[in-house]
């Protein structure tokens, strides 16, 4: 017995609400809700429901292909976290300051911000307004967190003995 597909989460690109699948259309290459397909539309009365049609039949070509990408980077992911392992273990013992809101963060749950590390919960606070980047972003920061950490290693063990 197959496994039951995983639904996405998705969001409109005009109005940013969370729209399921089975409402999702396709959208100035992404996905929008009914409403605001509908009041794009508002001065063709005429075209509504041909562009509804057509805008649907595309939303559901292009989830295959978002679903695909989303496991694919499911797949990175563990790929980059099984090669990353012994890197984070090593360092794990630096101690790092949220450059935000100065809370004790470890290598394993920093992210890079603004030339520095931040925890998690000041990076979603700052994509908060953009709810289709913040996984993006976490993961891209999130390697990047990593890389800082080994480059400025030597001054971070520095500050650590000074403390």
């Amino acid at each position: 017995m197959a496994p039951e597909p995983k639904t996405l989460t998705l969001h409109c690109c005009e109005c940013r609400t969370e729209i399921d699948e089975s409402t999702a259309f396709a959208f100035r290459g992404v996905f929008a809700c009914e409403r605001c397909v509908r009041n794009y539309y508002r001065e063709r009365p005429g075209e509504v429901d041909l562009e509804l049609r057509s805008r649907r039949r595309e939303a559901i070509r292009l989830l295959k292909h978002e679903r695909k990408n989303q496991e694919n980077l499911a797949a990175k992911k563990t790929a980059d976290d099984k090669r990353t392992a012994p890197i984070i273990a090593e360092l794990q013992k630096l101690e790092l300051r949220c450059s935000r809101c100065r809370a004790e963060i470890n290598v394993s749950t920093a992210f890079t911000f603004s030339g520095t590390v931040a925890c998690e919960k000041c990076v979603r606070a700052y994509y908060s307004d953009r709810p289709d980047e913040i996984e993006l972003e976490l993961q891209s920061r999130r390697k990047a967190a990593i890389q800082w950490v080994k480059l400025n290693r030597k001054t971070l063990e520095k500050q650590a003995a000074k403390r």
